[in-house]
């Protein structure tokens, strides 16, 4: 706040300020600054001699930026590797994650962070700054499963039959042959 005073006669001996927020000064000029911490009504009062004036200044809260997240990608397979990015933080103070997966981590108010889900599922991230937060959920399916063994093909010598066997038959064959090789013995 800036406020300006009209000493009586051209006379600034001693300008008593009283902002109303607890803060006294004393100036010999007629121009002073005051910074309020808070939001509120107060009652500024100069004095000088025994002239007095009042006047009420209003002091509106500056809005706390609100902290907005983008995640890059938000689905795919894992292992899935994402980048979060935050705006609206205060560099100066730092930020907590929370990936929804059982790690934390912290950061610089104006770090990217990466992180890797290695398992499906559905996860929130969460980007905190003191009482401030954001999210965006992602969402992670589990990576395709490879086959155990590839089809084999066998083909006779006159190559009109063709026969394909996966792993699993050919166990089911080699335990069927063990059996049977015991009952024989």
């Amino acid at each position: 706040m800036n406020a300006t005073a009209t000493p009586e006669k051209g006379n600034i001996a001693a300008l008593s300020w009283d902002f109303g927020d607890g803060v006294l000064t004393t100036e010999t000029t007629a121009t002073v600054k005051h910074i309020y911490q808070k939001a509120g009504a107060f009652p500024v009062t100069v004095k000088q001699g025994s002239s007095t004036a009042t006047q009420t200044v209003t002091v509106s809260a500056v809005p706390t930026p609100t902290l907005s997240l983008m995640v890059d990608p938000t689905s795919g397979p894992a292992p899935l590797k994402v980048t979060g990015v935050v705006t609206g933080a205060d560099a100066t103070k730092q930020l907590n994650w929370d990936f929804g997966d059982g790690v934390i981590s912290q950061t610089a108010g104006n770090e990217n962070v990466t992180h890797t889900f290695t398992n499906g599922g559905s996860f929130t991230i969460t980007a905190r700054q003191e009482n401030r937060q954001a999210n965006q959920k992602v969402d992670v399916t589990e990576p395709p499963v490879a086959p155990i063994a590839k089809a084999v093909k066998l083909a006779s010598s006159g190559g009109s039959l063709v026969v394909n066997l996966t792993l699993a038959a050919i166990l089911s064959l080699i335990t069927t042959y063990g059996l049977l090789r015991r009952k024989t013995v």
